[in-house]
């Protein structure tokens, strides 16, 4: 297969968005074919009025770029960001609906913390900063807990799937799909301002990191059900690891950003406070990080996965039909 550009997601920096912060946008751009791109353009238009273009250099198959819009603040209230990789039309593609995306966001005010009704205004402020990132630290564990139990179940369902299926045959499986799909799960599921917090170092460091645990494996035996399997099975044996290379020093960047000796801190506002746990936990929430659950964290990047898995698996039925005359 040629190239072929994906935008598989637009982030923002900061997250959430404020007013009187300037912002940048982020189209995040994959290559799901089998060449090269060659340098195309990323069109931006903020609110259908103003746009930008910024040039990208050549995307190597199954590899990933970013085209970034670094704006000034933005006024108070409901925007819409669009992007358009490919603009000018030069990158031979067998299609180009992949190629754009808008995505609506909203410009608040900073929301005040909330004070600790028995606390002090003369709190320990290193103390309370130990003690929320700490929490937080918990909390990032035991959601990196129930995204590994996501893929994991994800797996199980995806292997009966297979089971079931009453084709067979030798086709390639182009499963890159899905493997950016858990990357985008994955970063877009971080409870929080993951941005801010910088509990994930790199979003694109899992997708390499799957990446690299499937390049390295056979494909087991030929056939189109064996070819899943161990696709399958790649992604989650690289998910752990994935996790655990993107979050790594998650611990220190918490404790950095939440320190009353950086003066971006968002704990500077805190009027009064203090170590008791259940305010604690009100700061943590307040911070956009509630305790990770099943319904937050695992059950959505299962679906995601899911949705992309059967992209994959319609796609190589189509193909043995098309190639074996099987049905």
């Amino acid at each position: 297969m040629p190239a072929d550009i994906r935008l598989t997601g637009i982030q923002f920096e900061p997250s959430p968005q404020l007013v009187d912060e300037p912002i940048t946008f982020y189209a995040e751009c994959l290559n799901n074919g089998d060449e090269g791109t060659g340098e195309f353009v990323a069109k931006f238009i903020l609110d259908g009025t103003e746009a930008f273009e910024i040039g990208l250099d050549s995307i190597a198959p199954g590899e990933r770029a970013y085209g970034i819009w670094p704006h000034v603040a933005i006024a108070k209230g409901d925007h819409s960001i669009y992007c358009l990789l490919d603009a000018t039309h030069v990158v031979a593609e067998p299609e180009k609906r992949f190629n754009q995306q808008s995505v609506y966001f909203v410009v608040k005010d900073r929301a005040l913390p909330p004070s600790d009704a028995d606390g002090d205004e003369y709190y320990n402020d290193e103390a309370l900063a130990g003690a929320v990132a700490d929490q937080l630290g918990i909390r990032v564990n035991h959601w990196i807990s129930l995204v590994i139990q996501a893929v994991d179940e994800w797996a199980d369902e995806a292997d009966r799937k297979i089971e079931a299926w009453n084709l067979d045959g030798d086709v390639d499986v182009g499963f890159l799909g899905v493997v950016a799909a858990f990357g985008k799960a994955v970063s877009s599921h971080v409870p929080g301002a993951s941005q801010g917090m910088a509990v994930i170092e790199g979003a694109s460091s899992i997708y390499d990191a799957v990446q690299a645990a499937r390049g390295n494996s056979p494909m087991g035996a030929s056939g189109a059900k064996a070819k899943l399997r161990a696709e399958i099975y790649e992604l989650k044996q690289g998910a752990g690891s994935a996790l655990r290379g993107a979050t790594d020093g998650f611990q220190a960047r918490l404790g950095a950003w939440l320190s009353p000796k950086n003066d971006q801190s968002p704990l500077t506002f805190v009027e009064k406070g203090s170590t008791d746990p259940s305010y604690v936990g009100e700061l943590c929430e307040w911070l956009g990080f509630p305790m990770p659950t099943e319904s937050n964290t695992t059950e959505p990047i299962k679906q995601e996965l899911r949705e992309a898995f059967e992209e994959v698996f319609k796609q190589v039925a189509t193909e043995l039909e098309k190639e074996m005359g099987y049905r």
